[in-house]
């Protein structure tokens, strides 16, 4: 697999660094993080999707829905398409860190996926700049590098990461207090199939009309269609909470990135670990080839690290979005 960034190759990894126990996160982890998410024109991720779904499915419906938007299209050399992109995640990429790191991984992704702005940052200290747009730019390039700017050298930076998990106590919505059955719940499911499909279909400048046929939707203004955004993005919304089986709440954990360091359990608990042992960092380091933003992150760390390296879902979910900012954009606020 080609590295995204030529700058951060493993240059060689030998088998040395392979089979270290803390090369997932200082060697792997930045080569697959950059890249992990892509912008794809909607024309492409909606012909994608209908060649999943009738391949799964074997759906004739789904099938003759794809040649018709091929044929609307001239085969996608005419396409209206909205100017927003859509973000889908390398496959490849994505199989191998969830081999890597597995449920820490799924819960990384699943926080990005669930909230726009899923970190906040609060600077302590007097950093060294004019006003809140200069930090924000400070905090961003942070963001990027992994790398400490000058400005904020003597502040200290607190990360909470917000993270919706299901609720113990089994208390349901209000709206989830019958518990769905198999078939209401498959009617659901194919509405809301149906809806993002129309979504997607919509994205590149077709609809149907009066009469269900699929025609181009002309002149419309794409970002701005009344029954769209008042139908369409609502229900779509609304489907996706009803099929959510329990409730839901949100956890705020606090994330001390310079000291790599996490007040959740899956980080406290890495410390009870028989087998481990405190190094200072150079020690932690000299095996392996660099740079890379993670050990940039490392090396600029004052404490001595656990090794092997604790990990968690919630280092792991800035890290994935300072690989991909480019892409994912900004999901932090400053508090």
């Amino acid at each position: 697999m080609d590295s995204p960034n030529p700058g951060y190759d493993m240059d060689p990894m030998g088998h040395e660094q392979l089979l270290a126990r803390n090369s997932g996160l200082l060697q792997l982890l930045p080569s697959l993080a950059e890249g992990l998410f892509l912008t794809e024109t909607p024309y492409n991720a909606l012909l994608k999707h209908l060649e999943q779904e009738s391949s799964n499915a074997f759906n004739l419906e789904v099938q003759e829905l794809r040649k018709k938007v091929v044929a609307l299209t001239d085969g996608g050399t005419n396409v209206a398409e909205s100017k927003e992109g859509l973000i889908q995640i390398d496959e490849d990429k994505n199989i191998v860190l969830g081999l890597t790191f597995g449920t820490t991984f799924l819960e990384a992704m699943a926080i990005i996926a669930e909230e726009h702005e899923c970190i906040q940052v609060d600077v302590r200290g007097k950093p060294e700049v004019k006003d809140k747009q200069e930090l924000e730019g400070l905090i961003q390039e942070y963001l990027k590098t992994l790398k400490v700017p000058r400005e904020l050298q003597k502040c200290f930076l607190k990360f909470t990461v917000n993270q919706r998990i299901a609720s113990n106590g089994q208390k349901r919505r209000r709206t989830q207090m019958k518990e769905m059955d198999n078939t209401e719940k498959l009617v659901f499911t194919k509405e809301l199939n149906d809806l993002e499909i129309r979504q997607m279909l919509y994205k590149v400048g077709l609809s149907y009309n009066n009469e269900g046929s699929l025609i181009r939707a002309g002149d419309i203004a794409l970002d701005t269609d009344d029954s769209y955004k008042k139908f369409t993005e609502p229900r779509i919304q609304q489907l996706r909470e009803k099929l959510v089986p329990n409730a839901t709440t949100t956890e705020h954990h606090m994330v001390d990135l310079r000291n790599w360091y996490c007040d959740c359990n899956e980080y406290q608990e890495c410390y009870g670990h028989d087998e481990g042992r405190i190094l200072d960092v150079e020690s932690l380091l000299a095996s392996y080839s660099g740079p890379n933003p993670v050990m940039n992150l490392f090396t600029e760390c004052p404490s001595r690290i656990l090794d092997p390296v604790p990990i968690c879902c919630h280092l792991l979910t800035i890290v994935i979005i300072a690989c991909n900012g480019g892409v994912l954009g900004k999901r932090w606020r400053l508090v």
